[in-house]
């Protein structure tokens, strides 16, 4: 009884000791699993995103980053919708799968067993505000699994705006003397016509910087991410039909050798059908053999 108690006490604690073990596992795995996705978080965002509270300074903000997620099409769905909500727009949305590798076993006569290994992925253009930018990488911190890079840039266009919009009031303004000179012309033609040809070519170039400087505001008010997103490779087992006939499903050799058989006489009728058409010849033939021996016997 002693050495049956001690037994079960030492399988108790041997059971207990391994249960202690693979919890302190899970729960380390758990841990490092929770703080890759918490360091993808904090990757996503930066400084750079966050609008100024002076709106003195006007910077255009771009990025790219490629990223690893669960499923690349819930994740390429949740991230449009959250830059519509956002009051953003998405340029471009490619979603693609590509083949790994593939490989086929042949299971039956006629079929096959098709092993594919295949990866999911997507590339996203997002035009977002400037001032939703932030927000919306936090909701894409929320998808990712594994970060591979990040890259965010503010490139700052105060004076570029700035000088597009004195050249544009001087090259208005020069339109409008020119205009006032020819209304007040009223001498010969010729020198009307050059005038008039000046006041295009300044009316076209403050256009020119009119379009230039709303182009750079759009860039300004809605930043430009680029966003590449990939999930673990998938396997995709199918059975296919093979289309060759196996050997079991082949006539017999009796059965070919009389289908031959027919084959054969059928071109032996087509033969004499074809002589047919010459009795004719054969009939001449005949009478002159038979006129010839009868002559030969004279």
């Amino acid at each position: 009884m002693k050495k049956k108690a001690l037994f079960l006490l030492s399988a108790g604690m041997l059971i207990t000791l391994m249960g202690c073990q693979k919890n302190e596992a899970e729960h380390t795995a758990a841990l490092k699993t929770a703080d890759s996705v918490a360091v993808a978080s904090k990757g996503m965002t930066s400084e750079v995103a966050k609008p100024l509270a002076s709106s003195e300074k006007k910077f255009v903000r771009s990025g790219d980053a490629r990223v690893k997620v669960n499923n690349v099409v819930q994740s390429t769905h949740r991230i449009e919708q959250a830059v519509s909500r956002a009051g953003g727009f998405v340029t471009q949305s490619d979603l693609e799968s590509v083949v790994d590798r593939q490989e086929e076993t042949q299971v039956s006569d006629d079929s096959v067993w098709v092993t594919t290994q295949y990866h999911t992925q997507s590339t996203l253009t997002l035009r977002i505000p400037e001032q939703e930018l932030p927000t919306v990488l936090q909701h894409i911190a929320q998808e990712i699994v594994y970060l591979d890079y990040r890259k965010l840039g503010a490139e700052d266009v105060t004076l570029q705006l700035l000088n597009q919009t004195l050249e544009q009031q001087r090259h208005q303004k020069s339109a409008e003397r020119l205009e006032q000179k020819i209304d007040g012309n009223t001498g010969r033609l010729n020198p009307i016509i050059a005038a008039e040809k000046e006041r295009s070519d300044k009316q076209a170039q403050a256009d020119g910087k009119f379009i230039e400087k709303l182009a750079l505001t759009d860039k300004v008010s809605y930043a430009t991410l680029t966003l590449a997103l990939y999930q673990e490779p998938a396997v995709l087992n199918e059975r296919k039909a093979l289309f060759n006939v196996p050997e079991r499903l082949r006539p017999s050799l009796g059965f070919q050798l009389w289908e031959n058989a027919k084959t054969g006489w059928s071109a032996l009728e087509q033969v004499l059908s074809f002589l047919i058409l010459f009795w004719p010849l054969g009939v001449l033939g005949t009478l002159g053999y038979m006129g010839y021996r009868r002559w030969a016997r004279k």
